[in-house]
């Protein structure tokens, strides 16, 4: 029969892998909250920009650009889903070490842009060079992890 502090020892052991368990899931969630809404937003807070009916000495500001897109809904919900993903890196840094979840979440990001933006039918450059540039991306996350 193990004793208790042998016990205690395994539950600690399991505790900590379900936490960095929980944090690598919430890393990868991040990533794809952000990665799947950065076309969506660069599509919403250009959608109805420069419509061709002001001259071109009536350019709107900063100001009134950033209130237009505000006010549209294609730009608000893929905006709340990326800020979603903001709640969800912060918290998986409770988890795991920040030196880690910043570089692989940001990784991950650029890939699923890329993957959601060519879905999308929107210019991603060259194949094979988006292809080689995922597998940099890929080997820096794994030697980001590796290290940590």
């Amino acid at each position: 029969r193990p004793s208790r502090r042998s016990r205690r020892a395994s539950l600690g052991a399991n505790g900590e892998n379900g936490a960095m368990a929980v944090g690598v899931l919430l890393v990868v969630l991040a990533a794809l909250c952000w990665g799947v809404t950065n076309p969506f937003i660069a599509r919403g807070a250009g959608a109805g920009a420069g419509g061709g009916s002001q001259s071109a000495t009536a350019r709107p500001g900063l100001a009134s650009a950033v209130l237009g897109a505000f006010t549209r809904l294609a730009f608000i919900l893929p905006f709340a889903v990326n800020q979603a993903g903001s709640v969800l890196c912060t918290a998986a840094m409770a988890s795991l070490p920040t030196s880690i979840v910043q570089p692989v979440a940001n990784s991950l990001t650029l890939a699923v842009t890329a993957v959601t933006s060519s879905a999308m039918g929107l210019p991603t450059g060259r194949p094979t060079v988006v292809g080689a540039g995922l597998a940099l991306i890929a080997v820096g996350a794994w030697l980001c992890a590796a290290d940590g």
